[in-house]
């Protein structure tokens, strides 16, 4: 990585779920090759420049949060001297807590958490949601402060929730088993769409490791 990159800072975009093409339902193996070989890579990108910061390929069969904390440590070390303006995680970043090897306290970060029964009780316990669309699809969210068993204390997240609305006649009919929850943590005060927009910016990695799927011949060979 060039130090003449003219950056103001770095946006970091990691990636931990990348599904092969024609995987079948076993780990590490392809329904067209059975026994194939193939990897569950961990990948951080730049998030205006799609720039690959840093990267570790892992057996197909390894757990998405192996590794994960010493690999996003690894890749702040190599950024030391650099910028950082934001860092957005997949869930894959979630179990073994990764955000403390970020920096918390300097660089706005989003992580997508799993939606637990744990985490669901919790916001069960939220009785006032703030509609932010109300169109064909509905859109709801909230902010609290909740810790999962892997961290080491409470930290905030926001709960978007969306749901088609369903036309019955003049009526509209929305279903409490409509709805579509998805849960971030994130040191951001914003509200939860803001929050949720922002982390689904990196949508523009995805579509971009996608095409480079397309180009390169999944599994690797070796």
């Amino acid at each position: 990585m060039s130090a003449e990159v003219a950056y103001t800072g770095f946006g970091l975009d990691g990636r931990n779920r990348l599904r092969q093409p024609g995987a079948s339902g076993q780990r590490g193996q392809f329904s067209h090759k059975p026994g194939g070989k193939n990897y569950h890579p961990l990948l951080v990108f730049e998030g205006q420049s799609r720039l690959c910061l840093n990267a570790v390929l892992r057996t197909g069969n390894t757990h998405s949060s192996t590794e994960a904390p010493s690999f996003v440590e690894q890749t702040m070390n190599l950024l030391a001297g650099h910028p950082v303006k934001y860092a957005r995680f997949d869930k894959g970043f979630g179990r073994g807590d990764v955000l403390p090897f970020v920096g918390e306290s300097r660089h706005r970060l989003c992580r997508q958490t799993k939606w637990t029964k744990r985490l669901a009780a919790e916001v069960d316990r939220c009785r006032y949601w703030k509609r932010f669309v109300d169109e064909d699809w509905v859109i709801e969210g909230i902010a609290l402060w909740y810790q999962a068993t892997s961290w080491d204390r409470p930290r905030r997240v926001t709960v978007t929730r969306k749901a088609q609305v369903t036309q019955d006649g003049q009526n509209c009919l929305l279903l409490d088993t409509d709805w579509q929850y998805e849960a971030i943590v994130t040191n951001l005060d914003g509200e939860a769409i803001d929050v949720w927009r922002f982390y689904n910016q990196r949508c523009a990695v995805i579509q971009y490791l996608r095409s480079l799927k397309s180009m390169v011949a999944y599994p690797f060979s070796g």
